[in-house]
């Protein structure tokens, strides 16, 4: 009589288990379902970012919706194949930045078939990823561009070096990188940032701080191309003194040509304008010398030395073919630039030297807001930098950004 109770309470047993199996391989397939969409979202938003950031870039241009459906095919979401869709709206339509032509939206989306997930929802699901970018003053002032050496040293005992508002990014590949090799030595920094190694001869005793937090250094980085690369028009000559002037009297200087000039002694008056060092010659800022310019651009040629040089007051200009140039030279001038014994001054404005490296040694009571590229830096001393961008926010280098 009790059989066919028993075998009901077995075809029970084996139907619960077999319920549950099923459920967990549902749950199991949803799981692969929502990872999968996850994934794809986070696909999408890589592409969205990086297109917008391209269409940032180029938006005084008039490829800029092109270079965004470009980024995004390189990021593996081509705009009308496999479901994707890309859209470039500049400026904005939705959002905080609706209508400000200083911003860029890309929106890109794709259909998704679905697994088990198709069970409570269309066999189809359309995911999406925004994102918003504009192109703003860089806040990283020094670059340096060479790529196979030692870009950054820092060679003595109890050197500081002090960015505390902006960020340093150094291009080479090399071990030796960013080397410090002094004792007890200090770089601050809103970020570090670093193509190659860095080597630190004494380790711990050697530091570094990024005010901005994250990796201090980051290494391994990708290369950051030259900022200024094609942008500013290299200066006309006109007619050029002969010879080497050298400048030991009160004078005031007007915009011109020079195969090379030494102020030496004086107060000396620039008035706003290019000053052109022809030829190879050498700009040069030697003794106790007074000197005065706002406005003014020195395109030099050949290298460029302040020696003992006190109350130098120089200001780049703040619009204009120039506009923020202080120091610039041609890629193929590759002498250095030299700092030494530098008081009591103040230098506003960017120091481009793309072929040539900045010596920077025995600097003391002196101003600099600057961002500074160049192909190698070497640093003795204690010395402090300012954002360029702090002073002149319409400064030629501009660094893209996502903010949404």
């Amino acid at each position: 009589m009790n059989r066919p109770r028993r075998r009901e309470r077995g075809q029970a047993l084996l139907l619960v288990i077999w319920s549950l199996v099923l459920f967990l391989f549902g749950f199991l397939g949803f799981a692969i379902d929502v990872g999968l969409l996850y994934r794809e979202k986070q696909i999408l938003q890589t592409a969205a970012d990086s297109a917008a950031v391209a269409a940032a870039q180029q938006v005084v241009y008039s490829d800029w919706k092109a270079a965004a459906l470009a980024a995004a095919t390189q990021n593996g979401i081509t705009n009308g194949t496999n479901g994707a869709t890309v859209t470039v709206n500049h400026p904005p339509l939705s959002g905080p930045y609706t209508g400000n032509s200083s911003y860029v939206e890309v929106i890109v989306s794709q259909t998704q078939p679905n697994g088990f997930y198709r069970l409570v929802h269309p066999s189809v699901i359309s995911v999406s990823a925004r994102s918003v970018a504009t192109n703003g003053p860089s806040h990283n002032c020094l670059y340096t561009l060479g790529t196979g050496t030692t870009d950054i040293s820092i060679t003595a005992a109890f050197t500081t070096l002090n960015f505390p508002n902006c960020g340093i990014i150094d291009n080479s590949s090399s071990g030796s990188a960013l080397s410090l090799s002094g004792f007890v030595d200090a770089i601050t920094a809103a970020t570090i940032t670093v193509v190659g190694q860095v080597s630190n001869g004494w380790g711990f005793l050697n530091t570094f701080t990024c005010t901005s937090g994250g990796t201090c250094p980051a290494t391994g980085a990708a290369p950051t191309p030259d900022p200024l690369a094609g942008l500013v028009p290299t200066p006309s000559p006109g007619s050029c003194t002969s010879g080497m002037t050298t400048i030991t009297r009160n004078t005031t200087l007007n915009p011109g040509c020079w195969n090379g000039l030494t102020l030496s002694a004086g107060t000396i008056n620039f008035n706003p304008g290019v000053y052109y060092i022809n030829n190879g010659g050498s700009l040069n800022f030697y003794g106790a010398n007074a000197v005065n310019g706002t406005g003014v651009t020195f395109y030099v040629t050949g290298p460029i030395n302040f020696t003992g040089a006190q109350y130098l007051n120089l200001v780049a200009p703040t619009s204009g073919s120039y506009n923020g140039m202080l120091f610039f030279a041609p890629v193929t001038n590759t002498s250095a630039m030299s700092f030494t014994g530098i008081q009591l001054s103040t230098l506003s404005g960017i120091v481009y030297l793309p072929g040539a490296g900045i010596t920077w040694e025995g600097i003391s009571s002196t101003t600099f807001n600057n961002s500074i590229i160049v192909k190698t830096f070497t640093f003795t001393g204690v010395g402090s930098v300012n954002d360029y961008a702090m002073v002149n926010p319409g400064t030629p280098l501009t660094g893209t950004r996502v903010v949404e």
